[in-house]
């Protein structure tokens, strides 16, 4: 297989992947260098607490857009709660450490559901 074949079998990730996967490290920025209570440092943290890892991993459990945004809170809500959790159970109190690992999460998430909805090469899918 020549190399220009290699690079067509390559799924481009769309732009709202890039913006979802790079979400949690651009709320984590807003988190650490804005000052405390400056509202766009609040509103980044909040909506990305609320939506972001939620609408990351609904992504790969369902294409249907209702269902897909009611996943979305819930799971987000649940994903708070189970870093939390951990984090406390560790005795840390770090929440830029609790935002990592919601980041991580999302990243992880967005990447997979970009990969599988274009179809991985070699599993018959459509590329």
């Amino acid at each position: 297989m020549s190399l220009m074949n290699r690079r067509k079998t390559f799924p481009r990730i769309r732009i709202r992947h890039l913006l979802l996967a790079a979400s949690g490290w651009l709320a984590l920025a807003a988190y650490t260098y804005l000052p405390p209570g400056m509202p766009v440092r609040v509103l980044a943290v909040f909506a990305f607490v609320l939506f972001c890892p939620g609408l990351a991993v609904s992504g790969l459990l369902t294409e249907d857009r209702l269902q897909r945004w009611v996943l979305t809170v819930a799971l987000s809500i649940s994903f708070g709660v189970l870093v939390t959790v951990a984090f406390n159970e560790l005795h840390d109190d770090s929440t830029v450490q609790r935002l990592a690992g919601l980041a991580a999460v999302t990243t992880v998430a967005t990447i997979a559901a970009a990969w599988l909805s274009h179809g991985v090469p070699g599993d018959g899918g459509d590329q």
